[in-house]
């Protein structure tokens, strides 16, 4: 690779490698979900059909934009340390996609951003795709059996009291 020049513009790359799915994500769930609303409850039909494409219209036209919000508001996440770490989420997730999930959840307002480690040595993490604050409880009740939603609701019962006591 050729060494850049006083006049050539050297671009920092992202915090993270941004996925083409954790883009349209971003779009649908994070920027516009009232636009998109129509995607999460219908199984497929035109209107979704053309959502789609103009989620993909957008990305094409605003890519660096959509990238650097994405990236801006991950690095946030990261800082502050804020990371999903609800114990009955992990393992809601863990139930989906197998005991060996690879994945890390951290969280900047109501985006979730769901990293994969970079197997390649000085490459940052993999963003994977991006959930809302609310799926994070809708993948626990979707994943838990009845009976272990009754371990889940003492928790959050508990979790909820001492949300009041501290605050």
């Amino acid at each position: 690779m050729d060494e850049p020049t006083p006049n050539t513009a050297v671009r920092k790359p992202y915090v993270c490698i941004i996925s083409g799915h954790a883009r349209e994500r971003w779009i649908e769930r994070i920027a516009d979900p009232k636009r998109y609303e129509h995607l999460r409850t219908c199984p497929g039909c035109g209107t979704c059909v053309n959502l789609l494409h103009d989620i993909r219209r957008f990305i094409q036209l605003g890519g660096r934009y959509i990238d650097r919000e994405i990236a801006s508001r991950f690095k946030v996440a990261l800082e502050a340390g804020s990371r999903v770490v609800d114990a009955s989420f992990l393992e809601a997730f863990k139930k989906q996609f197998g005991e060996n999930v690879p994945y890390e959840f951290d969280q900047n307002g109501r985006a979730v951003f769901v990293i994969a480690k970079n197997n390649t040595e000085g490459e940052p993490p993999i963003l994977v795709t991006v959930l809302t604050d609310e799926m994070i409880d809708g993948t626990v009740i979707r994943k838990m059996s009845t009976d272990e939603m009754k371990t889940v609701f003492k928790r959050w019962q508990f979790e909820i009291r001492q949300k009041k006591h501290r605050g």
